[in-house]
């Protein structure tokens, strides 16, 4: 598996109980993931960590690690040719650049036509207890009708960075939203960090197909993810000065 760390200078993946609500059925692929050879991560490359991080910026000292979905031997959703693991990487690249602009440490858990596991992933979040998982996805489903954002968490602390995401998603690419939904996704399922999986649109949809594939429209997408990041972080910090340290995040839609 190649990972890449990043500092700032200046289908479906499988879940846990294998089903899913109406209207999105999914149709992805759920073949095994195979295992680097070596069984273990490559060492992540520091050679552009600055001598000291700026911190001026909104992100500076947090570590997000950004997941591109499926991946080398998994193709996630196919439509017309168009394979989904192929948009995930476009966007979480571009994603990348513009959170290490804003200060990030970023780690990437693929940054090529990789294959890595479910549990791989989940290990580089129990390796590096990022400050949050961000996990790329582009949906698909039997009707070519459906459409529209999605996002997913399942522990309490990850229902804020999903919500903060989810909406700034709806506004910054102008697509309406499904819902936000607690789902026992391989990579959100657990305690390790707050953990989201973004479904960006749906390759079943001629439309979202056509928008998807552009990098304008790709960059609208990481730009949205990026700012729904930024502000989930700036909601953290009231908080941060609390002697309770009690308090939760407030996110958009209370």
């Amino acid at each position: 598996m190649l990972l890449l760390l990043f500092w700032s200078s200046p289908v479906w993946p499988e879940t846990i109980d294998q089903r899913r609500e109406t209207p999105t059925v999914n149709e992805e692929t759920q073949a095994p993931v195979a295992v680097p050879a070596d069984g273990n991560a490559t060492t992540p490359n520091t050679s552009n960590k600055p001598d000291c991080a700026p911190s001026a910026l909104p992100l500076a000292g947090k570590t997000i690690i950004v997941d591109a979905g499926h991946g080398g031997k998994d193709t996630g959703a196919v439509r017309d040719g168009i394979l989904e693991k192929d948009i995930n990487l476009d966007v979480a690249l571009k994603l990348r650049d513009k959170l290490v602009a804003q200060g990030a440490t970023v780690i990437l858990t693929r940054e090529a036509d990789t294959t890595v596991s479910l549990d791989d992933r989940v290990a580089l979040i129990a390796k590096y207890a990022p400050d949050l998982f961000l996990s790329v996805h582009t949906n698909a489903t039997t009707s070519t009708q459906v459409d529209g954002i999605e996002a997913f968490y399942f522990n309490d602390k990850s229902l804020a960075p999903a919500e903060f995401v989810y909406h700034s998603l709806i506004t910054g690419v102008g697509e309406h939203g499904n819902f936000v939904h607690q789902r026992m996704l391989v990579v959100v399922h657990h305690e390790l960090a707050p953990a989201i999986l973004v479904e960006i649109g749906y390759l079943s949809n001629a439309t979202d197909r056509k928008n998807l594939t552009g990098g304008v429209y790709q960059e609208k997408i990481a730009d949205a993810i990026a700012q729904g990041v930024l502000d989930y972080f700036a909601s953290l910090a009231p908080a941060t000065n609390q002697k309770t340290g009690s308090e939760k995040p407030q996110s958009p839609s209370q």
